[in-house]
């Protein structure tokens, strides 16, 4: 986030400025459309520009191709801004959907905001900046600790800490998806496919 002027909201392809709708409730929502199994790829590609464009008809003769690499850029550059790559691979610590009301809870607790009087007005921006500046006795920065946590190795004074820690991460565990993954590649074949075409 840049503190000296609003986010831009808008991408330039193919010579035309194309407007952006990033208000959270649209992000989280396209989010969970990644990891729904009930869409092919061309359709979740069609439903995000619909969720992410201010308005989806100024790309009505982009083709496939064109329109994955928008929303790649979309995505790059305005909504997962940050690279979160890490040297080792390690545990996922929130889930936007599955985490929805300790968001919810801590958001309120924190700074008084009332996400679902936001819908539609809280930009991603915003929203990811206030999410990540959760202090530690909301709910939600507890829980995110607890999945984040190390077991430590065993010795003769830590058993309890251990099977309490244990416990906790069992009951606060995350369901794992990984059909992003499988929508982002297959985004990336059709892009292929397409580029092949030209």
């Amino acid at each position: 986030m840049n503190l000296r002027r609003t986010p831009t909201d808008s991408v330039t392809m193919r010579g035309i400025e194309i407007q952006l709708d990033l208000a959270f409730d649209r992000v989280l929502t396209w989010l969970e459309l990644l990891d729904d199994d009930e869409f092919s790829s061309e359709e979740k590609l069609d439903i995000s520009l619909n969720l992410l464009l201010a308005d989806d008809t100024v790309i009505s003769d982009f083709s496939i191709y064109d329109k994955s690499k928008l929303l790649e850029e979309i995505e790059k550059e305005h909504i997962c801004q940050k690279s979160k790559r890490r040297g080792k691979s390690s545990p996922p610590t929130f889930d936007y959907v599955q985490d929805a009301d300790l968001i919810f809870a801590s958001f309120y607790m924190d700074y008084g905001i009332d996400l679902l009087e936001e819908i539609g007005k809280l930009h991603w921006a915003k929203f990811t900046a206030l999410f990540a500046g959760l202090s530690e006795r909301t709910k939600m920065f507890k829980v995110m600790e607890i999945r984040g946590r190390e077991i430590p190795p065993p010795d003769k004074y830590n058993a309890k800490e251990i099977r309490d820690l244990k416990e906790q991460k069992l009951y606060w565990k995350l369901e794992v998806k990984d059909a992003k993954d499988n929508f982002q590649d297959g985004i990336n074949e059709m892009a292929k496919a397409f580029a092949n075409m030209r």
